[in-house]
């Protein structure tokens, strides 16, 4: 029993070491600006005043024991409620919490009679503030997508997805629009209501292949992906409206072709953010590095030592300053790379 014991604690810690390594785990900022909230792939979400590095509070599920694998927390719109991605290896829930007290209100989860619940990673609260919605996380890879009401906290809406389609998933401020883009150049949006997701449809793009990340600018126009060293952006306004796509007779071929930006040397990507224009990208490196892309240009204007180790979240403020985080220590930096303040 002993060495069961041991074999199954190797396996929680190798499934935690996964889970810091995965999708997006990292930092969000409130609404409101005066906070941020990070998730390191344990059971716990911390919250801080930014203006000061203050831990104000901690954010805990009711049931402990269960495997929770908190990645990156999100807020509500008006900033009432946060909750966090969760990949845990035998399923579970995506808890809600209320800010101003720290207390469980709710849970997520796509529940079955057999195994339990499945949780979403990544998850967010949508644009419109109905939803909780997310990508349906299970140890067989991606299960689907996901909606809870925010009014009452019941099941809304599931889209079941195929096995082995999954892709880097990024979750739009505007509206409830989820993108999701795969290995071979090709994306998928969907949307429980409205329609911005025929914004992005109806016309034939290419996108960049072998997308590791993936993140909407604070607007919402504009899909920034990222890979090893590059960016790449997708505005759905530069999509043409009319006209002939291909004519092979004609040699036409009007696809919007989405292309890389330059590539930065030996860069591993972990992260990526955009800015509310979607004109400029941040991305994280495996080794600690920042390195702020020029999206119009497709250039990479400045890089630079972070940390020691994964840069594993940003987050930008509206007036410019950028928040890294390597799930152990927060570092403030303006766009240039000049560092403000480090929050332990």
């Amino acid at each position: 029993m002993r060495k069961v014991g041991c074999w199954i604690a190797l396996l929680t810690c190798c499934v935690a070491a996964l889970a810091q390594d995965a999708y997006n785990a990292g930092i969000s900022l409130s609404p409101d600006q005066k906070h941020f909230a990070v998730g390191n792939a344990g059971k716990e979400v911390h919250l801080y005043r930014l203006f000061d590095g203050k831990r104000v509070r901690t954010f805990r599920p009711d049931r402990v024991a269960d495997a929770f694998f908190l990645t990156k927390p999100a807020f509500s719109m008006d900033g009432k409620f946060i909750t966090a991605g969760n990949v845990g290896p035998d399923g579970g829930v995506n808890p809600v919490w209320r800010v101003s007290d720290g207390k469980p209100i709710a849970e997520v989860a796509m529940m079955t009679n057999v195994l339990g619940g499945y949780a979403c990673n990544p998850v967010a609260f949508s644009g419109d503030g109905k939803y909780i919605i997310g990508q349906l996380y299970g140890y067989t890879g991606a299960l689907g997508k996901l909606a809870w009401t925010t009014r009452d906290w019941r099941h809304a809406y599931l889209q079941p997805q195929p096995p082995d389609t999954s892709g880097v998933v990024a979750i739009s401020p505007k509206g409830n629009l989820i993108a999701e883009v795969h290995a071979d150049g090709n994306a998928d949006f969907w949307e429980f209501e409205g329609n911005l997701s025929d914004r992005w449809t109806g016309w034939i793009v290419s996108l960049p292949k072998d997308v590791q990340y993936a993140s909407f600018s604070g607007d919402g126009n504009v899909l920034v992906m990222a890979g090893d060293g590059w960016c790449a952006a997708h505005d759905w306004r530069n999509i043409p409206t009319e006209g002939v796509m291909i004519d092979t007779e004609k040699r036409i071929d009007r696809t919007v072709v989405v292309k890389k930006s330059d590539p930065v040397k030996d860069f591993v990507v972990r992260s990526v953010v955009a800015n509310e224009q979607g004109n400029l990208a941040f991305i994280g490196s495996r080794d600690g590095r920042i390195a702020r892309i020029n999206l119009k240009t497709g250039r990479a204007e400045k890089v630079w030592e972070a940390f020691p180790s994964p840069v594993k979240g940003l987050a930008l403020t509206k007036s410019g300053d950028l928040l890294s985080y390597d799930l152990e220590t927060v570092r403030v930096w303006s766009h240039d790379g000049v560092l403000r303040k480090t929050i332990k």
